[in-house]
């Protein structure tokens, strides 16, 4: 099945319900944990891939949006799910050559508009 039709809680079998939710962003990531993927924003991505959570299933998903509209806004700025999609765990893109190759190639595709808009470059992907 697509894990895109999947909730978080189907992928990861990780109980969240037993956690103390303190803070807005727990809060956020909580309901996020039982919503299908295929539902989730630019925003709800960038929340999640911003804290390294189950970016096996997320990165693709973001990359899809992404080779559609690289400079889309999640939360703050244009470009913002690009920027937290490349500043990922380093290891994750080890692991993952292939969706490395696929982000590399969007950057590569919109470097010109990429440093007109001056985007972090602190990006984890070697070019």
């Amino acid at each position: 099945m697509n894990p895109a039709l999947k909730t978080l809680n189907d992928l990861e079998k990780y109980d969240l319900s037993t956690l103390e939710f303190d803070s807005h962003l727990l809060r956020k990531i909580h309901k996020l944990w039982s919503i299908p993927i295929h539902n989730f924003t630019a925003s709800d991505l960038r929340i999640l891939i911003g804290q390294n959570i189950a970016l096996k299933y997320l990165i693709p998903f973001a990359l899809n949006i992404l080779d559609k509209d690289p400079f889309v806004e999640a939360d703050f700025y244009e470009g913002d799910l690009l920027e937290s999609v490349s500043k990922c765990e380093l290891h994750f893109w080890i692991e993952n050559p292939q969706l490395k190759l696929h982000l590399k190639n969007i950057i590569d595709q919109n470097i010109t508009e990429i440093n007109a808009r001056k985007l972090d470059r602190q990006s984890r992907i070697v070019m």
